[in-house]
């Protein structure tokens, strides 16, 4: 018996696990530790990259926010997150493994050690 709490959950729900906030991307890294699943593997970077896109974005309205440059930027990064977030999701859910549009591949390349 494994000590790992979501060994059983199955890869496609660990998939799109990763994509539901912060705490869902932690429970899918948890639940690929032991299996190493490639499938589970490419969502957890994609959501890890679609996260930290998202946390560049709140960086820029918080850090800047005086600037009106700085709040359409950041408003552009947050639309931009939430539209791949979107597709990434959809994606996950069809068990595709196909990257987002534009930096799919680089979150790939940036975490391919997670």
């Amino acid at each position: 018996m494994s000590d790992n709490p979501f060994a059983s959950i199955d890869d496609k729900l660990l998939g799109i696990i990763s994509y539901i906030t912060p705490i869902g991307l932690i429970i899918s890294v948890i639940g690929n530790k032991d299996r190493g699943s490639g499938y589970v593997s490419f969502h957890i970077r994609q959501a890890l990259g679609i996260f930290a896109l998202s946390m560049l974005a709140w960086l820029v309205r918080n850090m800047f926010f005086f600037f009106i440059l700085s709040t359409m930027t950041s408003m552009a990064l947050s639309l931009a997150a939430f539209v791949l977030w979107i597709i990434a999701l959809v994606g996950a859910a069809q068990e595709q493994t196909n990257p987002v549009p534009v930096v799919g591949e680089y979150f790939q390349d940036w975490f391919r050690n997670v």
